[in-house]
């Protein structure tokens, strides 16, 4: 990657989550209480744990590389401690808009012993009211050495009006999807228009169309055959949790195996990944590179670490601390 960047401009969600291990095995009834207890695990929403990643790579790695979340938090005491993490992590927080009587994002997890488990999650928070106005307010930031993501969690119609604007003014286009909105994607003809493309696995079986008892290779084949078709220029990887990752450009697939460690917390493992990605694209890195550093390998020892942190962000993590566990488990950028 030849381009120089200057800044990461990122939309999406911004928020807490927390987590109740529940008593008993049986699934929760309609009409049941039931105790539980709240576990000692810090939860953020994807935005947040991207740009904190590029946040501090960038500040050992490129000091001059601006990080600015687009996006929003409700006028109460979880969006000021929000806004205090982002600044805490050296983001320039001037375009996080704030609206008055509304909650900032935020959603309770419930787990059963065997870590199987769901949430619930405000669907009236301030995210879900980011619009094409509160992105404007960024749009004279965006030029050609802005690498733009675009991530969930605010509403899919003004991502893709994010990415659009983006693509006008030249900028570097990164972004992710959850399942139930890949479906939908092509109607958005936003394909085209993506420059890195990260997507876990489940994402990816949803895109190709084929179902659970197809092989991954057939999953990916499928995939890159519908991305060809929108743009043969794009990247392309996919998360496919302890297996390991695959990332694809210019019509070769690598394959990736992830570090055997001990799992945490498996939530916020893409999202470091991505952050992996941008973080590579913006020290030059190729994608494909057996001999030297590589932005997937990066991203890969990254995305493991993180899951190493009961908490969605591993606030442990450093250029120095994720050297070190590269050695230790006998891996390389």
């Amino acid at each position: 990657m030849k381009r120089k960047f200057s800044k990461v401009i990122g939309t999406g969600g911004i928020g807490t989550g927390e987590i109740y291990q529940l008593e008993g095995r049986h699934t929760m009834g309609r009409e049941e209480s039931r105790g539980g207890h709240l576990l000692d695990n810090k939860d953020f929403c994807k935005l947040h744990i991207i740009l904190h990643y590029i946040a501090v790579f960038t500040r050992d790695m490129k000091p001059d590389i601006q990080v600015i979340p687009v996006s929003a938090i409700g006028d109460d005491l979880r969006g000021i401690q929000i806004l205090e993490e982002l600044k805490k992590a050296g983001m320039e927080v001037k375009y996080i808009k704030t609206f008055a009587n509304t909650p900032t994002l935020h959603s309770v997890c419930f787990q059963y012993p065997d870590g199987s488990g769901g949430n619930i999650t405000e669907n009236l928070s301030a995210c879900s009211k980011v619009d094409l106005s509160v992105l404007e307010s960024v749009r004279n930031e965006i030029d050609s050495n802005t690498i733009l993501m675009a991530a969930p969690e605010v509403p899919l119609k003004t991502r893709c009006e994010f990415i659009k604007m983006g693509v006008a003014r030249d900028a570097f286009i990164a972004a992710s999807f959850t399942t139930s909105e890949i479906q939908s994607l092509s109607d958005f003809g936003i394909f085209s228009e993506i420059d890195l493309l990260s997507i876990n696995i489940d994402e990816a079986r949803m895109f190709s169309g084929l179902n659970s008892n197809d092989k991954t290779s057939s999953i990916l084949e499928a995939c890159i055959a519908k991305l060809q078709k929108a743009n043969p220029d794009i990247i392309f990887t996919v998360t496919d949790g302890s297996n390991g990752v695959y990332a694809y450009e210019h019509g070769r697939l690598d394959f990736i195996p992830a570090y055997q460690v001990h799992s945490e917390n498996t939530a916020g493992a893409g999202d470091a990944f991505l952050a992996g990605m941008i973080i590579g694209i913006i020290n030059g890195w190729p994608i494909a590179d057996n001999t030297g550093d590589s932005c997937p390998r990066f991203a890969t020892a990254l995305s493991c670490m993180s899951v190493t942190s009961k908490d969605t962000i591993h606030f442990g993590i450093t250029n120095d601390s994720l050297l070190e566990f590269i050695s230790i488990h006998g891996g390389r950028i």
